[in-house]
């Protein structure tokens, strides 16, 4: 019995520890700017630390870590009374609500003491602190006694000094000010939506008293009850709180909690197992394996994991400039959103059951318009999805009832909601009677007029998300290729400039090294991108930077250098004598020098470039193609002579 005992209640206890440590980060790293959600994640940090010390007293009772747990976890109670006089969240609080939340009391106790249970919350923190400094502990946090045989699983096995019950005094108070605080708050709420809200918070609240309650009297008695049922009650009151911040703040971005939620988890999950895995294949294999083991691989794993895309933001500072770390952070957001993201079908079923479900209503449908065809896309006891619907039964002007003349009806189906998006019709919502019996008024009507509307929005909005993922991916796709064709042609480059082969890019052809001209043309007055261009390792760079006179070369210098010698390059292509006034139209010898000048030296718009020269667009381009080929051209020209005076 002992050792089912000990089986559940490592069990329970690494659930907690897994289950408060991920929830805790999950609610940081989604809204880091919210101080709710910081209070939200120390109080689960702090559940973990609870979990944390009841595994290890468990299986590791000497561990000299025990005693730095014990204070951390006392700390878990008025982070939660905290919490839950800011509960539940509105918009975000300000500072001065934040720290000296209200405490709601009765209406007459209230107007007697004015603003002084805003000191509640102060007052639980030093409570705690005081109980902390005096070895006072609200949960089985003691060391066993001496005489304990086997695992402390026993609240009997549990040794709380002559002051423990102290923390039951503590744990009442401080719980019955909470319940009393959301039950006016429930009792002032405008209607029975923003009620709801309430009940899951009250339920922690008692949660939170009756676990706590039976882990302090049970010690303090000495008991011979599992310690088990008050670690289960004290983390789903902790999680259900973590949870409904989650919520809150994915409701304010637009994000599913849930899906996201789970995808995190089995990802997590998945993970953690694997690494169990090979720490029990290492055990069998002769390697030492300890329960502290495995508590470590779930620490390890969790906090790695949910720290990773952090992590990465991170380094991403140290390895890329600063526009492609914020591409990069918007593509990993992206990525994460969208694998949690809703198709149509899913929305529309939804919305229907809800639909159905507020207003009482028996069943109904939507179907969409795919061609000349309707197609059931969502069912609530109607038609089944996937089912066409003839255009003549579900086409109409404006709401109508069910069957119309001449024309039938899906069975049960009494109402036709059209859905419009401008002139076009591209669904229909189809209600069936209302479980009362009675017939739709105007209200209902109306309401359902403006429900169309907004069915409407919601099924362009995602069908436009749709066609911008296609288009997204699509763009991600070329930029990758483009990419790595540009990588291949720099380490081309730099490859031909190590082995001294021949003039530098000759190797890799005219082809490969027009682009990088053309791109650093692009980039001329940008000398931090320049130096680190795969230009900027040409021997003519090294030439020029040599005539400086430098006592620290940086890679902003070696940028002038190489800005210098492309301007150089172009000035090749200037004919000799006079240049011609600004007002006049060059000779046609002028036009590749004044193209390349103009646009990328000057940084005139390629439409005044063409005015001055009286060209169309397309001898613009031809000229100006031609133009970037000679600069190639005279560009390696140089670099062999640089070579050449270098040896």
């Amino acid at each position: 019995m002992i050792q089912f005992l000990a089986f559940v209640t490592t069990l329970i206890n690494l659930f907690g520890l897994a289950v408060c440590l991920c929830l805790g980060f999950y609610v940081v790293t989604r809204t880091p700017r919210s101080r709710t959600s910081w209070l939200a994640a120390l109080l689960l940090w702090s559940l973990t630390g609870f979990y944390l010390h009841n595994a290890m007293a468990l299986h590791v009772p000497g561990s000299g870590l025990l005693p730095w747990l014990r204070p951390a976890v006392m700390f878990a109670l008025p982070f939660g009374f905290h919490l839950i006089l800011l509960l539940p969240l509105g918009k975000e609080p300000a500072r001065r609500d934040f720290y000296l939340p209200l405490l709601r009391l009765p209406e007459a106790v209230q107007r007697r003491l004015g603003d002084a249970p805003r000191a509640a919350v102060p007052l639980a923190y030093l409570l705690a602190l005081g109980l902390t400094l005096g070895g006072v502990f609200p949960f089985p946090m003691a060391v066993p006694p001496a005489d304990a045989a086997g695992p402390a699983v026993l609240l009997s096995d549990q040794a709380g000094g002559p002051i423990h019950p102290l923390s039951v005094a503590y744990l009442t108070l401080f719980c019955a000010l909470a319940w009393v605080h959301l039950w006016q708050g429930r009792k002032s709420a405008a209607n029975p939506r923003t009620r709801r809200r309430y009940t899951p918070l009250l339920g922690a609240v008692l949660l939170t008293l009756l676990g706590g309650t039976y882990l302090a009297l049970g010690i303090s008695l000495g008991l011979p009850l599992p310690s088990f049922p008050g670690d289960l009650a004290v983390g789903i009151a902790a999680v259900t709180v973590g949870y409904l911040v989650a919520r809150h703040h994915a409701r304010v971005q637009g994000v599913n909690v849930q899906r996201d939620l789970l995808y995190i988890a089995l990802v997590v999950g998945s993970l953690t197992i694997f690494y169990v895995v090979v720490a029990e294949i290492l055990y069998l294999g002769g390697h030492i394996f300890s329960p502290l083991t495995l508590i470590l691989i779930i620490l390890v794993a969790i906090s790695s994991l949910m720290l990773y895309d952090g992590l990465r933001t991170a380094v991403d500072r140290l390895f890329y400039r600063e526009q492609f770390q914020q591409l990069r952070a918007n593509l990993r957001a992206l990525a994460r959103e969208a694998s949690i993201g809703q198709a149509l079908p899913d929305r529309l079923q939804a919305i229907l059951g809800a639909l159905c479900r507020v207003y009482s209503i028996k069943g109904g449908c939507i179907a969409l318009r795919e061609g000349d065809a309707f197609v059931c896309q969502a069912s609530q006891l109607a038609v089944p999805v996937g089912e066409p619907l003839a255009a003549q039964v579900v086409t109409a002007a404006e709401i109508v009832e069910l069957p119309r003349p001449g024309t039938g009806a899906p069975e049960d189906m009494v109402l036709l909601v059209p859905l419009y998006d401008g002139e076009d019709q591209i669904g229909a919502l189809l209600l069936g009677a209302k479980e009362s019996g009675r017939p739709y008024g105007e209200g209902d009507r109306m309401l359902f007029e403006d429900l169309a509307d907004e069915l409407g929005a919601v099924i362009q909005s995602t069908r436009l998300q749709e066609e911008h993922a296609r288009a997204i991916s699509e763009m991600v796709s070329q930029f990758r290729e483009r990419e790595h064709v540009l990588q291949r042609q720099t380490q081309q480059m730099l490859a031909g400039h190590e082995e001294a082969t021949g003039p530098a890019g000759e190797e890799a052809g005219d082809a490969q090294f027009v682009p990088l001209v053309e791109d650093a043309l692009r980039q001329l007055h940008d000398f931090s991108y320049l130096g680190e261009h795969a230009l900027a390792q040409l021997a003519v760079v090294d030439w020029e930077l040599a005539r400086r006179d430098h006592e620290f070369l940086t890679h902003i210098d070696r940028g002038k250098a190489l800005s210098e010698v492309l301007v150089r390059a172009v000035g090749k292509l200037r004919p000799g004598g006079p240049e011609p006034a600004r007002h006049s139209v060059p000779p046609r010898e002028w036009q590749p020098y004044v193209i390349l000048y103009d646009a990328y030296v000057l940084g005139e718009l390629n439409r005044d470039i063409m005015s001055r020269l009286y060209v169309g667009e397309g001898t613009f381009n031809r000229t100006r193609r031609r133009a970037i080929r000679a600069v190639a051209r005279a560009l390696q020209e140089m670099e062999k002579e640089a070579q050449r005076l270098g040896e």
